[in-house]
């Protein structure tokens, strides 16, 4: 198989994860945290800091999920806590 015929992603938990990632030859990464618990939106700080390190060599995508375990749906009032989080993910950081 050849290696052109397919991407590497890989889910990261946090910078460290990201940049093993890169290392090991991906093309894109899941950022997302507290994995043990099914996965969560990282903070801001999180995500520009990898945006950083991922620079141009990686793509990376962002977990948007409000609390573990979720299936999407949320209360109110987590709603309303977690909607900067996706306008902050495609902003690109200076």
């Amino acid at each position: 198989m050849d290696r052109g015929e397919f991407q590497i992603e890989i889910c990261a938990g946090g910078v460290e994860s990201c940049q093993a990632a890169l290392q090991g030859g991906a093309d894109r990464v899941e950022l997302c945290a507290a994995l043990p618990e099914g996965g969560i939106t990282p903070s801001y700080g999180e995500i520009k800091v990898a945006r950083e390190v991922l620079d141009d060599k990686a793509a990376m995508h962002v977990m948007i999920r409000p609390t573990a375990w979720s299936s999407g749906a949320c209360s109110p009032t987590a709603a309303s806590t977690s909607r900067p989080a996706p306008a902050s993910c495609a902003t690109p950081v200076a």
